[in-house]
């Protein structure tokens, strides 16, 4: 009863903190004090509660396996970012995290670019900072088929779809990996 309560009021939040009514820690908050409130529990409740949710995530978000080697490698050749939905007090703290800031040429995390994907708008906030690309001569990696696929087709990119879990099936034409490793041989790098 919780999580299907909570999912419709994170939901609510979420949409409140993308049309940049409220802000992202706030929207968050607010998911879990709304669903507090509707269960009959204390809605004060709400920070602890979002402190320890982050706090699982950043314990349990970990990056796939073969991500610093393979990033480096692209970092020799190609300009490289990262491109997340999500808020801002979660998303810069599991980047710090993981060093990933370290290995990349650019973060952008939608809260901050004021659009989310698959908002084409996100998309071209990521290739302003890429030094301004032809859409089509860039690759987007994701593991969403609505935001991150369907997204990057909208804003012209080249998506792949990584699954590692071989959940789903991509859209015709869009290469697929299982493992992030897989990118190096997609592009005729060697990995070794």
């Amino acid at each position: 009863e919780f999580f299907d309560c909570y999912w419709t009021k994170s939901y609510d939040m979420w949409h409140m903190m993308v049309d940049r009514v409220l802000e992202g820690q706030t929207a968050a908050k607010y998911a879990y004090a709304n669903t507090l409130r509707t269960l009959g529990h204390d809605p004060a409740l709400a920070g602890p509660m979002l402190d320890c949710w982050v706090e699982l995530v950043l314990e349990e978000a970990v990056p796939f396996v073969d991500t610093y080697a393979v990033l480096e490698i692209l970092r020799q050749h190609y300009t490289t970012g990262i491109l997340t939905n999500g808020y801002i007090h979660l998303q810069r703290r599991k980047i710090e995290k993981y060093q990933l800031d370290e290995y990349v040429d650019f973060v952008v995390v939608s809260e901050e670019a004021g659009y989310h994907k698959p908002d084409r708008r996100v998309f071209e906030s990521a290739l302003n900072l890429a030094g301004q690309p032809l859409p089509e001569q860039v690759l987007f990696i994701g593991d969403n088929l609505e935001t991150d696929i369907g997204g990057a087709l909208g804003a012209g990119l080249t998506p792949v779809l990584i699954d590692t879990k071989n959940r789903t099936e991509p859209p015709e034409g869009v290469q697929e990996i299982s493992q992030l490793a897989e990118l190096l041989t997609l592009l005729g790098l060697n990995s070794n």
